[in-house]
Protein backbone atom coordinates (compact mmCIF):
# COMPACT_ATOMS: atom_id res chain seq x y z
CA UNK A 1 0.00 0.00 0.00
CA UNK A 2 2.64 2.56 0.89
CA UNK A 3 4.06 2.14 -2.87
CA UNK A 4 1.00 3.51 -3.98
CA UNK A 5 1.06 6.35 -1.27
CA UNK A 6 -1.73 4.70 0.29
CA UNK A 7 -2.50 3.85 4.43
CA UNK A 8 -4.62 1.14 5.89
CA UNK A 9 -8.15 2.40 4.65
CA UNK A 10 -7.56 4.56 1.67
CA UNK A 11 -7.21 0.84 0.00
CA UNK A 12 -8.61 -2.72 0.40
CA UNK A 13 -6.12 -5.44 0.93
CA UNK A 14 -8.19 -7.54 -0.95
CA UNK A 15 -7.25 -5.49 -4.25
CA UNK A 16 -3.74 -6.61 -4.21
CA UNK A 17 -2.80 -9.85 -5.06
CA UNK A 18 0.42 -12.00 -5.43
CA UNK A 19 0.01 -14.59 -7.74
CA UNK A 20 3.12 -16.83 -8.55
CA UNK A 21 4.83 -17.07 -12.17
CA UNK A 22 5.44 -20.78 -13.33
CA UNK A 23 9.20 -19.82 -12.49
CA UNK A 24 8.39 -19.00 -8.77
CA UNK A 25 8.28 -15.25 -9.42
CA UNK A 26 5.70 -13.40 -7.66
CA UNK A 27 3.56 -11.00 -9.48
CA UNK A 28 1.09 -8.49 -8.59
CA UNK A 29 -1.93 -8.14 -9.84
CA UNK A 30 -3.75 -5.05 -8.68
CA UNK A 31 -8.15 -4.46 -8.44
CA UNK A 32 -10.00 -2.23 -8.21
CA UNK A 33 -8.57 1.09 -6.26
CA UNK A 34 -5.38 -0.34 -6.01
CA UNK A 35 -5.31 -0.28 -10.03
CA UNK A 36 -6.93 3.04 -10.15
CA UNK A 37 -4.03 4.48 -7.49
CA UNK A 38 -0.94 2.74 -9.54
CA UNK A 39 -2.94 4.19 -12.83
CA UNK A 40 -2.86 7.40 -11.42
CA UNK A 41 1.08 7.25 -10.69
CA UNK A 42 2.01 6.15 -13.86
CA UNK A 43 3.35 2.53 -12.20
CA UNK A 44 4.49 0.14 -15.08
CA UNK A 45 5.81 -2.47 -13.36
CA UNK A 46 6.35 -4.04 -9.68
CA UNK A 47 9.51 -5.37 -7.75
CA UNK A 48 8.41 -8.30 -5.24
CA UNK A 49 10.62 -9.69 -2.49
CA UNK A 50 9.11 -12.57 -0.29
CA UNK A 51 10.15 -14.61 2.27
CA UNK A 52 8.35 -17.13 5.21
CA UNK A 53 9.48 -19.11 8.39
CA UNK A 54 7.97 -20.80 11.10
CA UNK A 55 4.90 -18.76 10.64
CA UNK A 56 6.33 -15.33 9.48
CA UNK A 57 5.75 -13.55 6.45
CA UNK A 58 7.27 -10.40 5.11
CA UNK A 59 7.48 -8.80 1.94
CA UNK A 60 9.02 -6.01 0.33
CA UNK A 61 7.35 -3.74 -3.06
CA UNK A 62 8.73 -1.24 -5.31
CA UNK A 63 6.61 0.28 -7.49
CA UNK A 64 8.39 1.38 -10.75
CA UNK A 65 7.07 4.06 -13.09
CA UNK A 66 10.23 3.36 -15.50
CA UNK A 67 9.85 1.30 -18.58
CA UNK A 68 11.39 -2.10 -18.97
CA UNK A 69 15.06 -2.21 -20.50
CA UNK A 70 15.00 -4.53 -23.47
CA UNK A 71 17.13 -7.28 -22.89
CA UNK A 72 18.59 -9.18 -19.36
CA UNK A 73 18.04 -6.53 -16.23
CA UNK A 74 20.04 -8.92 -14.18
CA UNK A 75 23.17 -10.23 -14.09
CA UNK A 76 24.38 -13.14 -11.92
CA UNK A 77 27.98 -13.64 -11.37
CA UNK A 78 28.82 -17.31 -12.09
CA UNK A 79 25.27 -17.86 -14.07
CA UNK A 80 25.61 -17.64 -17.89
CA UNK A 81 21.95 -18.13 -18.17
CA UNK A 82 20.47 -15.23 -16.43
Amino acid sequence: MKALRCGIGDLDPLDIEILTEPDGAPRVVLHRNAADAAAALGVRRWHVSLCHEDGWAAAIAIADRHEPAAGPTQTHEGNEDA
